[in-house]
């Protein structure tokens, strides 16, 4: 009973009276969309006209001023000072976002120039690696107690005063980097070019607090390229990282002062010590086939040297003495002799062939022969009071290996005479 008191739902129309309703519906949907359609013309009429009177007033005005040329300057003035008021409005504020203060370009200057330089800087590195085995030289027979500080400053000094150092930087100091054995009787010693890692090589033998240092290439020797030899490389560059190669953090730990009393270098006597060490291997010579058995010493084989010398002309005149100042045979079998002079131990070389009792002697180069630039040995004549080389004397080569073969029969392959005439590859 209650069912009948709710209100009932409404229910769509049947029949004819859908019929109706659809047709209403209808009707309104077209009344609305004509009331838009005349809605929108009415819009598009109404701007048509717009522009047709703003085309009319542009029109009229032109022909105004065609009529009346005494105002056309007046005119083109007032509508140049509008159009200049259009384009001022229409113009947009700019927001400087895109504009660059002086501090922004003086950072993006800085960081192009940084980048450059770490460029420059990783080239460099990788230059060193390439060059690093042949810029570092074994150092032996090391004195007992020296420290690496105390080693880089004793090869420094000699170097600069034997002017062994690049020729554009004479008075820097060419060792980069020094570790010594840990029994401490060796070193390996790292120079900052190729150059002077090989004019080191010219001071085997000096002697360092009563020890005599043996200065030769390491066993991993591999030679630089040409175009590298006179390339400096700053020290501790292999292991910089990319800001210290920017900022320049690469630097030479600084060596204590007076760690201990360093040899006087810097006098005549001194310089003289040093250019006859450097001198030492372009002076002597090795004397091989010596006869066995015959009862020969060093002070017999130097007297005969000496007497060949003058009496084939193969000694200086200019100097008073005999040219062969020392003789030692460590062999029966072989000698060396050392002579006063560079030029003088080049000349010495005609001497190979000549007969010793029995034997022919074989008058050669050592192994370890380095020659001497030409300002040296004039250098070293004038300290040892002795007339200037001469220009011939063909003792510049430009590397060792030129001069070695510029000795007649160095590239022959040895023989068996050669092998038992005893020439030690160690000297």
């Amino acid at each position: 009973a209650r069912s009948f008191l709710l209100p009932r739902p409404h229910a769509m129309p049947r029949g004819d009276d859908r019929r109706d309703y659809d047709r209403d519906r209808d009707r309104d949907r077209d009344r609305d969309r004509d009331r838009r359609d005349r809605d929108r013309d009415s819009d598009r009429d109404r701007d048509r006209r717009k522009r047709s009177r703003r085309r009319s007033r542009s029109r009229d005005r032109r022909r105004r001023r065609r009529r009346s040329p005494s105002s056309s300057s007046e005119s083109s003035s007032d509508e140049e000072e509008r159009r200049r008021r259009k384009e001022k409005k229409r113009k947009k504020k700019s927001s400087g976002f895109d504009v660059k203060t002086d501090d922004q370009q003086a950072r993006a200057a800085n960081i192009a120039m940084a980048q450059q330089a770490l460029a420059a800087a990783q080239m460099l590195q990788q230059q060193g690696t390439l060059t690093r085995k042949a810029r570092r030289i074994h150092f032996s027979g090391l004195p007992v107690g020296i420290t690496p500080h105390v080693l880089r400053e004793l090869v420094n000094k000699y170097m600069v005063s034997a002017k062994l150092c690049l020729p554009n930087a004479p008075n820097e100091m060419p060792v980069n980097e020094v570790n010594i054995g840990p029994d401490g009787r060796y070193a390996f010693v790292e120079f900052r070019s190729v150059y002077e890692a090989g004019n080191v090589l010219m001071l085997d033998g000096i002697q360092v607090m009563g020890s005599t240092l043996r200065i030769q290439r390491p066993k991993d020797y591999v030679p630089a390229p040409a175009e590298m030899l006179m390339q400096m490389v700053p020290p501790g560059i292999q292991n910089a990282s990319a800001a210290a190669l920017v900022t320049g953090g690469v630097s030479r730990t600084p060596a204590p002062a007076a760690l201990v009393s360093l040899p006087t270098v810097n006098t005549t006597q001194g310089e003289l010590n040093n250019l006859q060490m450097v001198t030492r291997r372009a002076r002597r010579l090795h004397v091989g086939n010596l006869p066995i058995g015959a009862g020969l010493t060093a002070e017999m084989l130097q007297q005969f040297l000496n007497a060949m010398m003058i009496s084939k002309g193969l000694s200086d005149t200019r100097i008073k003495g005999d040219p062969v100042i020392n003789c030692n045979i460590p062999n029966a079998k072989f000698g060396f002799i050392e002579i006063r002079t560079v030029h003088e131990a080049t000349k010495a070389l005609e001497l190979h062939g000549i007969e010793l009792g029995e034997n022919k002697l074989r008058v050669q180069r050592p192994h370890d022969y380095q020659p001497v630039p030409m300002d040296m040995l004039k250098r070293h004549a004038v300290l040892m009071g002795h007339p200037a080389p001469p220009e011939d004397a063909g003792v510049a080569q430009p590397t060792l290996d030129a001069a070695i073969s510029a000795i007649p029969g160095a590239n022959a392959v040895p023989t068996k005479a050669d092998i038992e005439s005893g020439v030690p590859d160690d000297l």
